[in-house]
């Protein structure tokens, strides 16, 4: 399996040859994608890119974005001399701290060439949670909750809540953290790719 329209359009329903929602698809695919990005701080995306940090004085460790590290190309500015990395965890070791406010250039290739299954689980159960949002198919936009279902809960001897009556539909709050999107197993796995740092 793959991360992609073609997988998607089977994901949501559709004949593999159907292309009717690929912008869609596309869409909700990115949105999975930079939602797990980051909740786990990191990119997970195969890709090169030139990355600019400044130094700080505390420390002599410069945090890459996409990892596991492939490759470094080249490293440039104060303290970068003899660098060491940690591929896995994305890190490049100088003695730029010594120059606080040094400017740090990275050349470099990291992410993943191939996602790891759980990984692309997690993507597609992010997908599947947001796709109602892009779904053409449904007229009421995936964030709306109808109202006036249930009037009032009592429980006896403690009190009771009572819901708007109204048979207009209410947009949904804004949630303060991440279960909306990532449900609690998807987080657990999530968590393995966080970057951590000590």
């Amino acid at each position: 399996m793959a991360f992609d329209v073609a997988t998607g359009r089977i994901k949501v329903g559709l004949d593999p040859s159907d292309t009717s929602q690929d912008a869609d698809i596309q869409m909700a695919l990115n949105t999975a994608l930079s939602l797990a990005e980051q909740y786990c701080d990191r990119k997970f995306a195969f890709a090169r890119e030139t990355l600019t940090k400044y130094a700080d004085r505390f420390s002599e460790r410069v945090f890459v974005d996409r990892f596991p590290i492939n490759r470094i190309y080249s490293i440039t500015g104060a303290g970068t001399n003899s660098p060491e990395a940690h591929h896995d965890a994305g890190v490049v070791f100088t003695s730029a701290g010594s120059n606080p406010g040094s400017k740090i250039t990275i050349d470099y290739e990291g992410g993943y060439k191939s996602l790891p299954a759980d990984l692309e689980y997690c993507l597609w159960q992010i997908f599947a949670a947001v796709w109602v949002d892009f779904d053409p198919a449904n007229t009421n936009g995936g964030n709306v909750v109808v109202s006036g279902e249930i009037k009032k809960r009592s429980i006896v001897g403690v009190g009771s809540v009572e819901y708007t009556t109204s048979a207009d539909s209410i947009a949904s709050t804004t949630v303060s953290d991440w279960s909306a999107v990532l449900p609690g197993a998807t987080q657990a796995v999530l968590n393995l790719y966080k970057r951590r740092v000590a």
